[in-house]
């Protein structure tokens, strides 16, 4: 990569100098931003006055002194803002330090606002696109970095979208990676929350039935219940709905009119004698009122 035959036409035409970045700033057109300028000089040492080649800072008296790094602190100044959703995307590391990436792109993401896995994702970036990844700090770093299962830079962007979704497929993956994302400050698609709400409305849906299939079938049928219900023992002579005889154990308190029919010497509203039997009617002595007689009834209620 030759620097433009026009970027050397301001006094010595083989040594890019002062004159020519004050030029090249009044052109304004994307080739010669800060960032171009820089990255093409960075590839062209050669054409720098050693003063002004990197590691020099400040311009001197005649303009020959710390250019290179006038011209990366412009670039730095104009570098994108960071955000999470182009923000590795958008990383120049040609702004930053040296070659490649290294301690300078760590530091300047991290004060930008990047998470240790954001900046662990522009480690990644770098290695796909071939730039220079193996120095100390930049080994270091990723020897430390945080790690997740999921890889949010294999689908599409960094963040975690509906490319990442349908990836996954399944609902609890997909929910526990969402929120890695969130902690990590990488974007979220749109969509996703809907597509985790939706799922989730379907799952306690399908729970809800289950609960209460498995409560139904717990629940015995009327024959089941029938089968387990224990057979009447009936006493002979001793119930009065099914033997017809009198009925035993009713006790009357001694001295009111009512008393067992069947016991002799007593009197009571069923009269003298009678028995109350489950297949007949008793007979009635029922006295009326006036001459003091007194009738009886057969299976009807007589009254004078």
């Amino acid at each position: 990569m030759t620097l433009p035959t026009s970027w050397l036409s301001r006094g010595d035409t083989t040594m890019f100098g002062a004159a020519d970045w004050d030029w090249l700033k009044t052109q304004n057109t994307p080739e010669t931003t800060a960032h171009q300028v820089l990255t093409k000089l960075r590839a062209n040492q050669d054409v720098l006055h050693k003063w002004n080649r990197p590691g020099f800072s400040g311009r001197g008296i005649g303009g020959t002194h710390g250019l290179f790094d006038e011209i990366q602190g412009q670039a730095q100044s104009e570098h994108p803002t960071w955000n999470k959703i182009q923000g590795v995307d958008q990383w120049r590391y040609n702004d930053w330090g040296g070659v490649g990436f290294g301690r300078d792109d760590i530091e300047a993401a991290r004060s930008r606002g990047a998470s240790e896995y954001q900046i662990r994702q522009l480690h990644e970036r770098a290695t796909r696109e071939g730039v220079k990844t193996s120095g100390p700090h930049a080994q270091d770093f990723i020897a430390n970095a945080p790690t997740s299962e999921w890889n949010y830079g294999a689908h599409g962007g960094w963040g975690f979208g509906m490319a990442d979704v349908h990836a996954v497929d399944d609902l609890e993956k997909v929910k526990k990676y969402r929120d890695f994302a969130v902690q990590n400050k990488l974007n979220i698609g749109k969509g996703v929350s809907d597509w985790i709400q939706e799922k989730q409305i379907i799952q306690n849906d399908i729970k809800a039935q289950a609960a209460w299939d498995e409560r139904i079938a717990n629940i015995p049928t009327a024959a089941e219940l029938m089968a387990e219900m224990p057979t009447p023992k009936i006493r002979a002579g001793r119930d009065y709905a099914t033997t017809g005889r009198s009925a035993q154990g009713m006790r009357v308190k001694r001295g009111t009119k009512f008393a067992e029919g069947g016991k002799r010497g007593t009197k009571g509203y069923f009269g003298r004698g009678s028995k109350f039997t489950g297949d007949t009617t008793p007979n009635m002595n029922i006295k009326g009122g006036g001459g003091g007689s007194t009738s009886q009834a057969s299976n009807t209620l007589n009254t004078v």
